[in-house]
């Protein structure tokens, strides 16, 4: 397995509508990504303290679900549903630890890896081409969380 940041793995992991085993991934991963989200705003305000209550918010809508329906497509194709449910796994196993302190030293980089078959640029390549970047962007402008940090 290779070493990524964790919210990229967070990224790479999403849900499609097919059968149950697919509903339950997508709610295991919905439910982590609110969790770990929540964790990095608490560290990104540990870092700029006018980012309080201007950050946005952790929770998933259609748009988030469709991006991460097409990132979960293409990881599938790359690792299978056996590696999906092997990094859900870890994840529910990393975040009762998971702190904003720990999100911020890396910690959390070194607890996580990818799944051979999914290099780091691959992971960020499917990212990038599913519009999970450009959603988050849209998010931090739309929350006024941009425009605080562009002032830093």
């Amino acid at each position: 397995m290779r070493r990524t940041a964790f919210p990229i793995v967070l990224a790479l992991l999403s849900a499609v509508s097919l059968p149950a085993k697919a509903d339950t991934q997508l709610d295991r991963f919905e439910a982590l990504s609110e969790q770990v989200t929540t964790v990095m705003n608490e560290a990104m305000i540990l870092e700029v303290p006018a980012l309080e209550g201007n950050l946005p918010t952790a929770d998933w809508d259609d748009e988030m679900r469709g991006a991460f329906t097409c990132v979960l497509e293409d990881y599938r194709a790359a690792v299978g549903d056996d590696a999906i449910n092997t990094m859900l796994d870890e994840m529910e196993a990393t975040l009762p630890d998971m702190t904003a302190e720990a999100m911020m030293s890396g910690e959390m980089n070194e607890r996580f890896d990818l799944p051979d078959g999914l290099t780091e640029a691959r992971a960020a390549e499917i990212v990038r081409n599913c519009g999970v970047m450009t959603l988050y962007m849209t998010r931090m402008m739309d929350s006024g969380a941009a425009e605080i940090l562009a002032a830093q």
